[in-house]
């Protein structure tokens, strides 16, 4: 239960930090995608190699073309989304993802207006090492709880049995 609640509080805080993290990138890249300027989009999703948890982002146009993207080796988001229906195109390219990664779209907003969409595939990974560290120090305390419990409940038998000896 404890480790399941370590879970669940860890991700929604790391969920929060990372939506925060792309609404920030977000309406920096306004300017850019009003403008279409590749070079500042490109300028700014490089200040997402700072985030240790930011694997690649990309933003996209209104009508869904790729204006600019950054570490995307893998080739993990799409080169287009769908103007029409872009959350179509990014559940699917976040079903392609690895494991412990996940897709967080944000729209770009400009005077209330869409100028675009900011997604960055993002990992989980420290959360679950965290989960591991965790564990293992539940399992450490719990071992040494049973050993001290199981030398002292020896140690009480055998008084038990001296006493009971003695009153025969």
């Amino acid at each position: 239960l404890l480790l399941g609640y370590q879970y669940v509080s860890g991700r929604r805080q790391l969920s929060a930090e990372l939506n925060t993290e792309a609404a920030i990138i977000g309406a920096n890249c306004a300017a850019a995608l009003m403008f279409n300027d590749r070079q500042a989009a490109q300028e700014i999703l490089e200040a997402t190699r700072l985030s240790p948890w930011i694997v690649s982002g990309a933003l996209y146009r209104t009508d869904g073309k790729l204006l600019a993207s950054v570490n995307d080796f893998r080739r993990l988001l799409p080169q287009q989304i769908g103007d029409s229906d872009p959350t179509a195109s990014i559940d699917a390219a976040e079903a392609t993802l690895p494991i412990f990664n996940h897709l967080i779209a944000q729209q770009v907003f400009h005077d209330r207006a869409p100028v675009g969409t900011l997604t960055l595939v993002v990992t989980y990974e420290s959360l679950y090492v965290k989960m591991l560290e965790y564990l293992l120090g539940m399992v450490a305390i719990g071992t040494l709880a049973f050993l001290l419990t199981q030398r002292f409940t020896a140690g009480l038998r055998r008084k038990m049995a001296l006493t009971e000896e003695q009153l025969e």
